[in-house]
């Protein structure tokens, strides 16, 4: 996985827009699983950091691996993404892969 950026401010791995986790997974419905809330960070702080979020990307790659069990998905080879990368976005109460490509 070259780029894992998340627009999640509030997620527990989010550090400067890319997602620290060491692996993350979604779902079948792509969304992120993996997503941890940080109770320390403030929601409305997303509506913000969103706006600027294509400023503060450090382009650094991730080494993190995805599971993704988006059977439908272009990027899914054998459960494992294998996209040059992917962004998560906050939808609803959770997070989604915002890279998912129907096939």
């Amino acid at each position: 996985m070259k780029e894992l950026r998340c627009g999640l401010k509030d997620c527990n791995f989010n550090k400067g827009y890319e997602c620290k986790a060491a692996r993350i997974s979604v779902s079948d419905c792509a969304d992120c699983v993996t997503y941890e809330p940080d109770g320390s960070k403030s929601k409305n702080d997303n509506i913000m950091y969103e706006a600027g979020m294509d400023n503060s990307f450090s382009g650094g790659h991730s080494p993190a691996t995805v599971k993704c069990e988006a059977k439908k998905c272009l990027f899914n080879r054998a459960e494992h993404c294998v996209a040059n990368g992917i962004s998560v976005v906050s939808e609803d109460a959770g997070a989604r892969c915002a890279s998912y490509i129907d096939k």
